[in-house]
């Protein structure tokens, strides 16, 4: 697979469905997606955002015995849906998914990324449903992760 060709869409397609088969590929093969996904980071829509934190988180790839950028990458994403151009964008699924993805693999984002996160899923909150209310509470009543410490030496993000 020619990953370097792929476009964000089929990027965050090919972790999704990663994760919704709940395969877990090698760290080779994680490094390689991570690579490609955070060149062209600037360029995801929120969905391919949170399909890619989602498939990420899904699929088992972030883990700490996986020297892959894979964590510092779930940050960042989320940091990128937290832009305001991006953020203006976003549904509540697509900032449910990211919160969840973060805090199911144990990272979490700045807190001012996560501050604006959680503004405008209020926003979205006034005018959303039940369903989407509440599988956003589960995905911040998750969220109890701890920062990412990269200088610890907790993940090795150095391998991408």
């Amino acid at each position: 697979m020619q990953l370097l060709t792929f476009g964000p869409r089929q990027l965050s397609n090919v972790m999704w469905a990663l994760g919704r088969l709940g395969y877990t590929p090698g760290p080779a093969w994680i490094t390689e997606w991570c690579g490609c996904a955070a060149r062209k980071l600037d360029t995801y829509s929120p969905q391919d955002l949170a399909m890619s934190a989602w498939g990420l988180a899904a699929s088992g790839s972030v883990r700490p015995q996986f020297p892959t950028a894979a964590p510092l990458l779930m940050v960042q994403m989320a940091r990128a849906c937290a832009q305001p151009d991006t953020l203006a964008k976003c549904k509540l699924q697509d900032i449910s998914n990211i919160v969840w993805a973060n805090a199911t693999v144990g990272v979490a984002p700045e807190a001012s990324t996560l501050q604006a996160l959680v503004h405008r899923a209020h926003q979205l909150l006034l005018q959303g449903s039940r369903l989407q209310t509440l599988a956003l509470a589960q995905a911040l009543a998750n969220a109890n992760a701890t920062p990412l410490d990269t200088d610890r030496g907790n993940w090795d993000s150095s391998s991408s």
